[in-house]
């Protein structure tokens, strides 16, 4: 649907763990052929039941520059 939608400038991915965005990423460039914006979550896991995140961050600021084609930002 967004691949033919003119309007459609771009499409992303939300609150993913950090280890699923990068083929989260791919699949949308490769169903859409548009720029992706990615917005991860931290990696931790949500507990539903406490209402609290638990585990470690696995996310790094490396990552903010992971994929970025010099020129489309």
């Amino acid at each position: 649907m967004a691949a033919e939608a003119e309007e459609v400038i771009a499409v992303g991915v939300n609150c993913r763990a950090p280890e699923d965005a990068d083929p989260a990423v791919e699949t949308a460039v490769r169903s859409t052929g548009k720029p992706v914006v990615v917005h991860p979550h931290s990696g931790e896991s949500w507990d539903a039941e406490a209402r609290v995140w638990e585990g470690r961050s696995t996310f790094t600021a490396a990552r903010t520059t992971a994929g970025v084609t010099p020129g489309r930002g």
